[in-house]
């Protein structure tokens, strides 16, 4: 039997959000959960969000190169590896974490480009993350399921 697992990686595969962990590092966590919780209780959309959120870890001087320096510092649940190594290749990640996280993180667990949905993110010439250019919401992640769930038996989303 062919099935494929859709697993989203805030809340799922890690057991705090990633940006949160981020954040901590930062020295900004509160002012990321007052965001989030914005964010999650519909007081804004997505959009506003990232014109918050940027500022928010421009100023605390955020950098692909501090991603990629503490990518290994990001907590995952227990069962995080094994799960994604038992599915492989029929592993998706369908998330709205950010490119700078997701990318690294894939590659680790060798899950193809093609097998992922996330937030994209762009830096600046200095280094500082500059904008979400492509953010992965609601709608954009329940389209990737529907077009990559094609061709197999059984889906199991997590």
């Amino acid at each position: 039997m062919s099935f494929a697992v859709f697993l989203d990686v805030d809340g799922v595969l890690t057991p705090k959000a990633v940006n949160l962990q981020f954040a901590t590092m930062l020295g900004i966590e509160k002012e990321l959960v007052f965001l989030e919780d914005r964010y999650a209780n519909g007081t804004i959309d997505n959009i506003q969000f990232n014109k918050e959120f940027i500022p928010l870890f421009r100023k605390a001087g955020f950098t692909n190169t501090f991603a990629q320096k503490h990518f290994s510092d990001i907590l995952y649940n227990t069962f995080t590896e094994e799960l994604i190594q038992e599915n492989l290749p029929n592993t998706f990640l369908v998330s709205s974490s950010p490119s700078y996280f997701i990318e690294q993180f894939s590659k680790k667990f060798n899950i193809p480009p093609e097998n992922v949905i996330c937030s994209r993110y762009n830096f600046d010439d200095d280094g500082l993350i500059k904008s979400c250019f492509s953010p992965s919401g609601i709608l954009d992640k329940a389209r990737f399921v529907q077009r990559k769930k094609q061709g197999f038996l059984k889906t199991i989303g997590i």
